[in-house]
Order: C-alpha cells, then structure tokens, then sequence
C-alpha cells in the first residue's frame, strides 16, 4: 500500500472525503483509496470535496468548485481569491509527490526550526549553504518543482492543529510543519508547533488500526510524570492522546533542535560529541535506577526470552540455564529504540528522548544502555552508516578508542542496579535475540495495516547473529570488567 501521494491530505482543514485526482497516474488513486478516500471520476458528474492538480489543469479543478483544493505548483492568491478560496503556498521536500518534509512558506519560525543545523561549525561551507537557503525561502521563493498550493473555503492550515487545547494556548496556528519521514505506512507522522520555550508536536498515525504504539508512549508518559523532574523533562509530556477518523494520536511536548544523529556526524570536535553521548547515556542509567523493580516483576518476560533463546539457538544452549542466570535481575522502565535518532538536541546541549511507541513499563537493565552506546560511539568513530556491524563488534570486543566509555558506563550501571557478573553477559545478548525479531513484528503488522511491504532491517536489529558468532562476546561476554 503506497500512501505517500496521499500524505498531503493531512494539510487540509478538513479530512477529505472524496477527492477527484487530475493527470494522476494510477498508484495515486491507490494511495488515496489506501488512505480511504473515495475517489471520484474527474469528469463525473459527483461533485468532489477534494480535487488534486498540476498547475496548468488549475482552472479545470476550479470548474469543479471541491471545497478543498491541492495544486502542484504556484498559484496566484489573488486568482484563488476570486474563486472564493483562501490559498497557502507550501514547501515539500523532497517531491510533493513523496513528501517527507511539508512547511510553510510564510513562517519564519517554521523554517528555522524545520531546517536549522546543530553541530556544524559556524563557517562550514553546508552550513553557509544551508543559511543562504533559509533565507530564499523566508522571502518567499522556493523551488517550483518542490511547491504546493493548499487552498480552502477556510483557512488552509492542518486540521489537526485544532486538538491543541488551553494547556497549549502560547501556540501560533501559522508556525507549523509536517514531518512525515521515509519509513513504511507505518512510520508515524509528526506536526510540529514550535513556540519559543519549544512547542508542540501532534504525533499521529497514517493508518487506520495502529494505536499500540500511542498507548505504549502514553504509559511512558505516566512513568516519567512519577520521576523526579531533572529526569522528567526529557520526556515528552502528553497532553491529549486520541483518535480522529479512526487515526490514533497524541499531543506531546516538542524538543527543540535535531536529532543526535546529526551531532554526531557532524563538525563538533570528538570531546564535544562524546560529552553529548555521555550526558545521554548517564540520564538513561538514572532512569534504570529511578524505575527498579523487584525481579518478580519480570518473571514473565524472564519466560518470554526463554523461549525466544530456544526458538533462536534450539541446541546452542539450555534455555533454563539462560534464565537462571538473570533470575534476580531487576525490571526497570525501557525505550527499546533509544537510537540516536530518537534523541533530540539543542545548540546548548538539551536533549530530550521521543518516540516511546516500543517501551515497556516494566523491562530488562541494560538493554537500553549497551543498544545507545552501540549506535551512538560507532557514529562518533565513523560518521558514516556503512560497515557498522564489524565497529559494534570491535567496541564491544574492546578493540575501539571509545570501548572504555562503554565498558565504564557497563560498570557503572552493575554496580548501582546490583547487577550480578555473570548475568551481563546473557543480558546483552538477550537484547540483540529481542531486538532481531523487530523486523519480523513490523512485517506482521504491516500486514495487518494492509501493505505488503518489507520493512528494512537496521543495524541493531542485525547484530544479534554476528554477536552470537564471536567467541569474544555472545551470552559469556567478559570485556566490560
């Protein structure tokens, strides 16, 4: 299922409930059917809510008289005036056809905040392209190929922005912009509302039937509200959290800045970025030790491992041998996708961590930890994405410049969760078995969703083989002591 010709239907005031498509190929009406939006012929005699053109067809669509319009390209605000309409022109990158990034062309705030570097030095050559374009487009031009004209009876802005409540009244309908990434259906998409102290973002969901993930973050949500707030305030607050027209949502706490993956490919010097790793790695060891629990707590997914042991390796070892060796380990609150690019940060360092669709209220220690570290010291040491599975394994092995950082953050957290010796190892080890099923799950779900797609199997889902493999790690790991 191909929804991303449909993905600009979240710009509209109002959910569309039919749209006429023309000089649209035929995976465009796919996408809006998936999307389930009636769509109607352009020459019929129905009239359409929504009718979707190229520029040159902009009076044909104008002949319709839909209470919604989409144009690729530039119109004029004057001539859509005439027709009754009221017009906003947006940017879309990378194609309105694909979009992952939607703003708008009048909003400042929009744009800085939308495209702003951290991390690049001030007179990097991408980091001067970057501002001379932030100022083309806060003038007002943009790419035509990459410009759209949103046009309505009311005003053209998001419908969703109209869940923002009291709690959320410093917020200006006008500074928004839509992140809709490069994932499958099932990436959610977020809105941003940024404001001066940081803002909002309504996280919602592309498809009809994926609340899962909302619920989970919600939990989290309430998990950290018990926490002290130098713990708290790096995760997102939830104030609403719904459905429209069967979509599930939230509306959370934005942080300000881009992720840290950007950071650590970046231009700042080595100590800067390893501070920043560090500072990260250090809040998520406060937050295993704020959120202990007594090992009774996870005897079920004490169990749940077990079998993901014997259904993983049926003859490499005794199931029961694994779980006895973290029978008194305690459960603590996990992310279970602290990836760097789930870590947001500012110019002065503040982060916060998002995207709790996969956390479990009660989990396993250090699973968050070692899988952080894994992803953000390899981005430190190579600032490339290629042949990161070999540099997991270096650092873990102790073969890397930055493996004393993990095996001192590993030490650290023994000591203070009372973690046995002997139980690190099978813990590690359990969490790339975990974490190579996500893959599997995703397809699963995809499935369910309607789309028969593959999904992609990222580095950390993809260590757990390998790490198996070598006779330096695997569950009898030693190098961290």
């Amino acid at each position: 299922m191909n929804l991303r010709d449909a993905d600009l239907r979240f710009l509209l005031p109002e959910p569309p409930q039919s749209v006429a498509l023309l000089d649209a190929p035929p995976a465009a009406a796919e996408a809006w059917r998936g999307a389930g939006v009636e769509v109607v012929q352009a020459q019929g005699s129905v009239r359409p809510h929504l009718v979707v053109a190229p520029r040159p067809r902009l009076e044909d669509a104008l002949q319709r008289q839909p209470e919604m319009l989409v144009v690729y390209g530039r119109v004029s605000r004057r001539r859509l005036a005439t027709a009754g309409y009221r017009a906003a022109h947006l940017l879309a990158l990378p194609s309105p056809h694909g979009p992952c990034l939607v703003l708008p062309l009048t909003s400042g705030r929009a744009i800085d905040s939308a495209l702003s570097r951290v991390g690049q030095r001030r007179l990097s050559r991408s980091a001067a392209r970057r501002s001379a374009g932030r100022l083309f487009l806060r003038s007002g031009w943009a790419p035509p190929g990459a410009t759209v004209t949103i046009a309505a009876r009311s005003a053209p802005r998001p419908w969703l922005i109209g869940h923002l409540d009291a709690d959320t009244r410093d917020a200006v309908p006008t500074d928004w912009y839509l992140w809709l990434g490069e994932g499958d259906p099932l990436q959610r998409a977020v809105l941003h509302i940024p404001t001066s102290t940081g803002g909002y973002a309504i996280k919602f969901s592309r498809v009809v039937g994926n609340a899962a993930p909302f619920r989970n973050e919600a939990r989290a949500s309430q998990a950290a509200a018990q926490l002290p707030l130098e713990l708290a305030q790096h995760v997102p607050r939830i104030y609403t959290s719904s459905s429209d027209g069967q979509l599930a949502f939230v509306v959370e706490t934005r942080f300000a800045g881009r992720p840290l993956t950007e950071v650590l490919q970046g231009n700042w010097p080595v100590h800067r970025r390893l501070a920043q790793v560090n500072r990260v790695a250090g809040w998520l060891h406060e937050i295993a030790i704020a959120t202990r629990t007594s090992p009774t707590t996870v005897a079920s997914e004490r169990q749940r491992l077990t079998n993901l042991v014997a259904s993983f390796l049926p003859h490499a070892h005794s199931g029961s041998e694994i779980s006895s060796s973290i029978d008194r380990v305690p459960g603590v609150l996990v992310h279970n996708d602290p990836g760097s690019w789930n870590v947001v940060v500012d110019r002065r360092g503040h982060f916060g961590m998002v995207d709790w669709e996969s956390s479990r209220d009660v989990g396993m220690p250090l699973w968050d930890l070692s899988y952080f570290l894994a992803d953000a010291l390899t981005l430190v040491e190579l600032r490339r994405f290629r042949e990161r599975t070999d540099a997991i394994l270096r650092l873990f092995r102790g073969d890397s410049p930055h493996s004393p950082q993990l095996f001192a953050h590993v030490r650290q957290a023994v000591a203070d969760l009372s973690l046995e010796p002997d139980a690190v190892g099978p813990l590690v080890t359990l969490g790339w078995l975990h974490h190579a099923q996500s893959p599997a799950h995703r397809r699963e779900r995809l499935r369910i969703a309607g789309a028969e797609e593959d999904t992609d199997r990222g580095v950390l889902s993809s260590i757990a083989r390998p790490w198996l493999r070598d006779p330096a790690l695997g569950f009898g790991w030693r190098a961290w002591r």
